[in-house]
């Protein structure tokens, strides 16, 4: 029997990886349909017009970190800039202000030595235990924890520590940077380049299962409705795939998947009428970022921040 050509492809999420998804495919002549449960593209992109907030914010994703290639070709591509977040990071614990980063270079440099050594896996909080137990590493492990905890939303108990060190060392210069206009300008040149190569978008269109049938791949809509193609391109988050039904031979990539483990983010953005904290410390006058341990209460919720900027 002959191969089925995969001409008619269905990508399930208009997030980031989604809308590129569909920009390469139909840069090759593929015929594209985006579906997208949510009224909007971006997924966890999600900027916050000035008319609702009161000034350009971000919902969602918001910084580019490190080297980013993809990420920077996408952005020449859309002749948008990346501006510097220029400030100070300060920290606070039982209320005391200092500048952030008091770990001594010379434990920096052990950390480093010890990660570059470092043959077989181990969970972060195996990989501190083992090398940095002793009471005058306390700062550094607190640290470690913290940006783990809060940057990568990883447990510590089971994040693998090659995994955080191929990050760490691939960060380029560590130069935080937002994009010029927001990342919603990315996503907007995304959405209009599938549409440009011929992809169709489709959102409020929630995927309930997806089948296999003689007549190719059919996509169900949770309103009852089905799209048949030849392939379907799943880029939902990893909480979202356990929500739709998979073919056979696709459940058990499922389930290998859902042993990936993924983190929870919530964040909060306020907006003060002033800029209270520097008039109260005018050395905070250029604050970026503000790590805490403290708990922060919203009505019956309570929140524990890794930073604040």
């Amino acid at each position: 029997m002959a191969k089925r050509k995969s001409d008619r492809i269905i990508v399930v999420g208009a997030g980031a990886a989604g809308l590129m998804a569909g920009r390469e495919l139909g840069r090759s002549g593929k015929r594209v349909t985006i579906l997208e449960a949510r009224n909007r593209c971006g997924g966890r992109i999600h900027p916050l017009p000035a008319a609702e907030f009161g000034y350009p914010a971000e919902g969602g994703a918001e910084f580019v970190h490190g080297e980013a290639p993809v990420t920077r070709a996408l952005l020449r591509a859309a002749g948008l800039s990346l501006v510097p977040v220029q400030g100070t990071r300060w920290k606070v614990k039982d209320g005391a202000f200092s500048r952030r980063d008091q770990v001594p270079d010379f434990q920096k440099n052990c950390l480093q030595k010890a990660l570059t050594e470092l043959k077989d896996d181990l969970t972060l909080a195996e990989f501190l235990n083992r090398y940095f137990a002793a009471p005058e590493y306390n700062q550094l492990r607190h640290s470690i924890e913290s940006m783990v905890q809060g940057y990568d939303a990883a447990d510590p108990q089971r994040a693998s520590t090659l995994a955080l060190r191929e990050e760490w060392m691939n960060r380029g210069s560590g130069e935080q940077v937002r994009i010029g206009g927001g990342y919603g300008a990315l996503i907007d040149f995304l959405t209009a380049e599938c549409r440009r190569q011929g992809a169709t978008i489709n959102l409020r269109t929630t995927v309930s299962a997806i089948e296999e049938t003689d007549r190719g791949v059919m996509a169900c809509y949770g309103n009852g409705d089905t799209h048949f193609c030849d392939t379907v391109i799943l880029t939902v988050p990893l909480p979202f795939l356990q929500e739709i039904a998979l073919p056979m031979a696709a459940r058990e990539k499922a389930a290998a998947s859902a042993q990936i483990g993924f983190g929870n983010v919530v964040k909060t953005v306020l907006r003060f009428e002033k800029r209270w904290w520097s008039d109260k410390r005018p050395d905070l006058a250029d604050l970026t970022f503000l790590l805490s341990d403290a708990r922060l209460r919203f009505g019956g919720l309570s929140l524990r921040p890794n930073n604040l900027c």
